[in-house]
């Protein structure tokens, strides 16, 4: 399966043949297309890992949607560009906290799929893509 919106770059499952997890940049545009999809696939849990600045700078208009699920869960220590390659993976070791591990309980335990992201839906959604493969046995 390729990407799932017409308003994001970046959104698809990351686990094959399933809608489990929805990984994303942040969907600014989404069409009630797009939602009706969304909640026609049982994707009605909806976290967003940014902070509350990147929120202010860049609404998700799901929060505002009823019909959604909507979870403010900021991964810090991603929200930088690293100024070397060194400092990518010390970037990403610093968003692994108790904060994170909390986020992946809120996603994992959720009772509908999930749809997560953070701006571009590549650094912290990563890792947060990572640890979700790894708990589902993935390599």
């Amino acid at each position: 399966m390729g990407y799932i919106f017409e308003s994001t770059v970046n959104t698809r499952p990351i686990l094959p043949d399933s809608l489990r997890y929805i990984r994303s940049d942040v969907p600014t545009a989404v069409s009630e297309a797009e939602r009706a999809w969304l909640i026609g696939h049982g994707i009605t849990t909806v976290v967003d890992l940014r902070t509350d600045a990147e929120r202010q700078r860049k609404e998700c208009p799901l929060i505002k949607d009823g019909r959604f699920s909507y979870h403010c869960r900021a991964v810090t220590g991603g929200d930088a560009v690293p100024g070397s390659v060194e400092e990518v993976s010390r970037s990403y070791i610093a968003m692994v906290d108790d904060e994170l591990r909390q986020t992946v309980v809120l996603i994992t335990s959720a009772q509908s799929n999930v749809l997560y992201f953070c701006n571009a839906g590549k650094d912290r959604t990563g890792v947060v893509s990572a640890i979700l493969l790894l708990r589902e046995g993935m390599t």
